[in-house]
């Protein structure tokens, strides 16, 4: 199946933000923190850049799925609405729209985080990693707060919510052209919005569970939040969970960017063309 320009712009979107969340969590939030800061001492400024990155990152992954969702059911179920909204230029707005809003809420995130002492008793250097004294500081307070609001809680919302009403729409359509068209007979309508829902189902799906863990383990966070908690203690089981959650997370950015690649017809072909080629001499030896 062709998929729209639309489609493909927010595909290729969501692949760059993909990419870049999963550089930014093995290079500076794995590399960078357990392998690196034990030996060089790195200024402030990098703990502090590695951070917008890896922030910006997460907020257009999550608000470009919300924004993919949205179109989508925009597409299925507002047939009035979908000849304005569901084009290429409506499309490149949003998206650019998603990255510039992020690039800016991600700044003061940036501030949250510093090089400072770990805790572990296996390593005493300074580490990047959240500062110890935002009670303090009334502005990060609130961004700390509003952040799992606006990261983890609204968009699992709007994705699952778009994605019922999407789903119920397909749900009744289908009943009432059945009756018109009675039992047994194919409706290539339907047929059709059962096929241009069936990515988004798979995406949404993916967003949901691998980071309902992270939404949770956040609010848990900012519930009983202690001054003294050491998120590199291993041995508390809310550290634990954390680093649980944020394997979810990777493992879905990888797995969505095999999913994107296979969404694109073109992908598919270089794809099979590949593996033709590859697999033709051990064929030919077996015969």
């Amino acid at each position: 199946m062709e998929l729209s320009k639309s489609t493909v712009y927010y595909i290729n979107a969501m692949s760059v933000a993909n990419i870049l969340l999963v550089l930014s969590i093995t290079v500076f939030r794995d590399i960078f923190y357990f392998n690196i800061d034990g030996l060089i001492s790195w200024p402030n400024v990098f703990c502090c850049i590695a951070n917008w990155v890896y922030f910006f990152a997460v907020y257009s992954v999550s608000w470009l799925t919300v924004a993919f969702t949205f179109d989508r059911y925009v597409l299925v179920c507002c047939s009035s609405l979908k000849i304005r909204y569901c084009t290429v230029k409506t499309t490149a707005i949003v998206i650019t729209g998603v990255y510039m809003v992020s690039l800016v809420a991600a700044l003061p995130a940036a501030f949250m985080y510093k090089m400072q002492p770990s805790n572990s008793t296996y390593n005493s250097s300074l580490i990047c990693t959240l500062r110890k004294d935002l009670d303090t500081v009334s502005f990060l307070g609130v961004y700390e707060y509003s952040q799992t609001i606006f990261w983890n809680i609204l968009p699992l919302a709007l994705v699952v919510f778009f994605n019922s009403l999407t789903a119920y729409f397909v749900y009744l359509s289908s009943l009432a052209r059945r009756a018109l068209k009675g039992d047994g007979k194919e409706d290539p309508e339907v047929a059709k919005r059962k096929r241009a829902i069936i990515l988004l189902v798979i995406i949404s799906f993916a967003f949901v569970v691998h980071n309902t863990p992270k939404m949770i383990i956040k609010v848990v966070e900012r519930l009983g939040y202690l001054s003294n908690f050491d998120r590199n203690n291993y041995a508390h089981p809310v550290a634990i969970t954390r680093i649980v959650a944020n394997m979810l997370i990777i493992s879905c950015n990888f797995t969505n960017l095999c999913l994107f690649s296979l969404a694109m017809p073109r992908f598919r072909q270089e794809f099979r063309r590949g593996a033709v080629y590859i697999l033709s001499p051990f064929c030919k030896l077996i015969k």
